[in-house]
């Protein structure tokens, strides 16, 4: 169990089981330390903690755990075994203005560019074959070339950032990591990063917490992000093997709809604009406090809701240097392919494979 706080009235010390969480609030009312309370909390219980640090204004929790490169897989739609055309789009809005960025008017061009390619280099050869078509002309050549255009200078930001083509964890357990996606330029590139973990991570990983910071940007209620189908399955098959979803931001207004259904803890913070507190106000399973009374809240207090109760707690003063001690762990490579082990009755190629993941933990 972690503890969030205590009560006002009579001092009730109240915890939650480590579960899919929501923790929001405006900036300002303590809610990274308490995030890094309830952390360490879990650590301690021997749960993995996983940080995706996505405050756009610098890291949020600089110095817990090991930093990770980043792991980029290039977004295959699974039934289609091709690049994803929604992904892939969403990375080219994402290197264009805000005024430029909708393309959903090229989506079937995106659609037929996609076909087929199992990687981004296949992406620019389908580029070429479209723009060499002496067929193509007007509006259809303006079209192409805008895409490529940008497709270009998502290779060289590609090529600029250091990705990882294999998933690097601390080498002991439980662990603390962290993968500071505030470093990438844009949501659309920083939630291919978050995909590209999680989804290898739902293989094999066992007793993991994935902490999302700014959480509205990669499960949006409207719009896309390349993280948001894969936290969704996250939120709905992670259970079983305890991988749990901690979503965390300044507000939930903008949340998706489908992830807030699998959230059964909410911990809610002051929010001082009307439509934000009413969102909050609507979150409690039993109404504890008026809209007003939300935009009143003080640093360091919550509104925790459960399905079964909701209360106001106060959350401890905490030194955050005393709650992670420094570890300098080394990293182990940890490849998708090695641990996909596919339906067999061939038990000596399942023994082959063993003996590679042990080779690589070796």
């Amino acid at each position: 169990m972690i503890h969030i706080g205590d009560t006002k009235d009579g001092g009730e010390r109240v915890e939650l089981p480590v579960w899919h969480t929501g923790t929001f609030g405006q900036s300002g009312v303590g809610k990274t330390k308490l995030l890094k309370y309830m952390m360490s909390q879990a650590n301690k219980e021997g749960f993995n903690v996983f940080i995706f640090d996505s405050k756009v204004t610098g890291s949020e929790f600089e110095g817990i755990g090991e930093e990770l490169p980043f792991y980029l897989e290039a977004p295959l739609d699974p039934d289609a075994g091709a690049i994803d055309p929604d992904a892939f789009r969403s990375l080219i809005e994402g290197m264009r203005t805000d005024r430029q960025a909708n393309m959903d008017r090229y989506r079937m061009a995106f659609i037929k560019i996609c076909y087929g390619a199992k990687d981004f280099s296949d992406i620019g050869d389908s580029l070429k074959a479209k723009l060499a078509n002496p067929k193509v002309r007007g509006y259809t050549e303006q079209m192409y070339s805008e895409i490529s255009h940008d497709y270009h200078r998502l290779t060289k930001l590609l090529e600029k950032h250091p990705f990882s083509k294999e998933l690097q964890l601390p080498a002991s357990t439980p662990y603390i990591a962290r993968m500071p996606t505030f470093k990438l330029p844009n949501l659309a590139l920083q939630g291919l990063v978050v995909r590209s973990t999680v989804e290898n991570m739902l293989r094999w990983a066992e007793k993991t917490i994935f902490l999302v910071d700014e959480a509205p940007n990669f499960v949006p209620q409207r719009g896309y992000n390349p993280a948001k189908a894969t936290l969704q399955d996250l939120d709905e098959q992670g259970r079983k093997k305890e991988l749990f979803g901690w979503y965390s931001g300044q507000t939930i207004t903008g949340f998706d709809k489908a992830n807030m259904k699998n959230l059964w803890y909410w911990i809610m913070g002051r929010e001082m604009e009307r439509n934000e507190a009413k969102d909050v106000y609507d979150t409690q399973t039993y109404k504890a406090l008026t809209v007003d009374q939300v935009k009143q809240l003080k640093v360091r207090e919550f509104i925790v809701s459960t399905p079964d109760y909701t209360k106001l707690v106060t959350v401890p003063h905490v030194d955050e240097a005393a709650l992670f001690p420094q570890r300098n762990e080394p990293l182990v490579a940890m490849l998708p392919s090695v641990f996909r082990v596919e339906r067999t009755e061939d038990w000596t190629e399942v023994e082959t494979r063993i003996q590679e993941v042990e080779a690589k933990l070796a």
